[in-house]
This record gives C-alpha cells, structure tokens and sequence, in this order.
C-alpha cells in the first residue's frame, strides 16, 4: 500500500526542520514550543481509513477532583469550535486537543498537514492558562 499520508506529513516534517521520532510505521512524534507552554505532538497517518489525525497535549493530567469541573469546560469549550475538539480520559486524566482530517481516496496535500497541526498546535496553546486555572487554581471563570 502506498503510503500517501505518511509521505506528505513526513515532507512538512522534514521542510519545517522539526526533529520528530515515529512510531509503529504511521504515527510521527514531536514537541512544538508553544507562547505558553511546551506541546507534545502526535500526527497519526492512517493510509487504510483514510484520515489524518493531529493530537497535542501539555503533558498534563487533570485531578480526579477537577474532572467535573473540567469536563463542563471542554462541553462549553467545544460547543464554540468549528475546527477539533478536546478529549479527557477520565481513566487518567489526559487531556488532549484533536483533529480529524477524512482524507478520500487520501486527498491529502502539504497545505492539509499545516492546517491539522498549526490549529492544533494554535488552539491547545490559546487553552492552556485556562486549563492551568481549572487543574491548580479550581478557578474556570475568567475573571482575575
């Protein structure tokens, strides 16, 4: 099988000169310094199904007594997103920021991998004090 995907966000990867490790044959690891915090970066490229998927984290876990609390903020937070969406493994905690991209017939171009990562990247970052403030503060207001 060709490998389409795999082959255009390794390109960007490599035209960005961002250090990256894979994994498993699909999946490219990196880090990306954000204006807030330090990001971790999964892009995971599935040739079979067809889509791209950007996940980035802050390596951060939310409390067990903050997931209430933090589940509220991603259902508000993701009601306002036209692009993504947060995750949070309440097994855990790990809080996450993801895009899809469905790729047919792996319509895919370099233009599609900035946009997946760059919003990704963007929006987690744009999150993170607000996030900071649920976890360690339990203030979600924005009032300061």
């Amino acid at each position: 099988m060709e490998k389409k995907i795999y082959n255009t966000v390794e390109s960007v990867l490599q035209k960005a000169e961002l250090r990256y490790t894979t994994e498993e044959g699909y999946i490219f690891l990196f880090g990306i310094k954000g204006k807030h915090a330090n990001i971790d970066v999964r892009m995971i490229c599935e040739e079979k199904m067809e889509f791209l998927m950007t996940i980035v984290s802050g390596s951060m876990f939310v409390p067990e007594d903050k997931i209430d609390c933090m589940c509220r903020w991603i259902a508000e937070k993701n009601y306002g997103l036209t692009l993504g969406e947060f995750k949070l493994d309440p097994s855990d905690g790990e809080l996450s920021f993801r895009i899809t991209c469905p790729l047919d017939k792996g319509a895919i171009n370099e233009d599609i991998v900035l946009v997946s990562y760059v919003n990704a990247v963007n929006t987690f970052d744009d999150s993170y004090e607000e996030i900071i403030r649920i976890i360690y503060l339990g203030n979600d207001s924005d009032e300061d």
